[in-house]
């Protein structure tokens, strides 16, 4: 079988093995797959797959280890020689996490793509790629597969995602069924390369230097007030209300600005009218000489 087949093979042959169980189980819901990409370059790209079925109808078909089962199903398939089997049981679900290292060539796959062009990785799956034989009467995808994870992580920026998908830094994470469903299936797509350092280092001391302007300028004005607060305070202090305010002379003038000074004026004098002696009585014709 075609090794680019490998990881759906994988999962074809884990449905055959639900096929086997009870219709009743099925119809109540019984698959879980969680898938996660992670993109570091076109030669290292990290794939995990964890996929299981409820335990009870896992014993109803006889499976007590799931990785046993899908690496004894699949005897025919050529894993790559870093793949790595890990079964456990996840709430209820008894598990088996495949993960390796894949190349971009290797990858693209029935219903599974990854594209690198112009700077941009596209991502795309669809559930033709998870298709289940010989369901018929059994119920489709929306009915078997009742917990779903399918995450990509790309080296930089995601620039496009679709469904409701969610993005935290640079992976996107679908986890409804209906997306998977849908015509379009999940697609995203990201940039190749992280954002430069330098960018995002002045970006950082441009934020900076904003907050420092900002600060300085309240804490300006918050002298300012308190300064103004303390002379009010001060002034209130001396002249309590209803005393008068001591009259404020205004400050002297310039020189050149003062009036002429009037030069003073001699006071005259008062007029004494000249003191002229007392006239000699005029001579008595009768008197006798002493």
């Amino acid at each position: 079988m075609d090794p680019q087949h490998r990881y759906s093979c994988g999962m074809n042959r884990i449905s055959r093995r639900v096929a086997l169980v009870p219709l009743v189980f099925l119809l109540t819901g019984c698959v879980s797959l969680n898938v996660g990409v992670t993109i570091h370059s076109d030669d290292n790209i990290n794939v995990t797959m964890d996929v299981g079925l409820q335990q009870a109808v896992a014993q109803a078909a006889g499976i007590d280890d799931m990785c046993n089962t899908i690496q004894q199903d699949a005897a025919s398939t050529p894993w790559p020689a870093n793949t790595t089997f890990n079964s456990h049981v996840d709430n209820g679900y008894l598990m088996c996490s495949i993960s390796g290292t894949e190349t971009l060539a290797d990858l693209n796959t029935e219903g599974f793509t990854l594209t690198h062009s112009d700077g941009v990785y596209a991502f795309a799956m669809a559930s033709s790629g998870l298709s289940i034989p010989d369901t018929s009467g059994m119920g489709d995808l929306s009915t078997l597969l009742t917990k779903l994870s399918v995450s990509v992580t790309f080296p930089g920026q995601v620039l496009t995602h679709n469904g409701s998908s969610t993005v935290h830094g640079t992976t996107v994470t679908w986890t409804s069924v209906n997306d998977l469903l849908g015509v379009d299936g999940l697609s995203a797509s990201g940039k190749d390369k992280a954002s430069s350092p330098i960018l995002l280092i002045l970006g950082i001391l441009a934020g900076l230097a904003v907050i420092a302007l900002v600060v300085v300028l309240l804490l300006a004005a918050r002298r300012r007030k308190a300064a103004a607060y303390a002379q009010a305070a001060a002034w209130q202090g001396q002249y309590q209300y209803g005393q008068p305010v001591p009259y404020m002379a205004p400050p002297p003038q310039a020189q050149w600005a003062q009036p002429m000074a009037t030069p003073p004026t001699t006071a005259t004098p008062p007029v004494v009218p000249p003191v002229v002696p007392p006239a000699a009585p005029p001579p008595n014709p009768f008197s006798r000489p002493v």
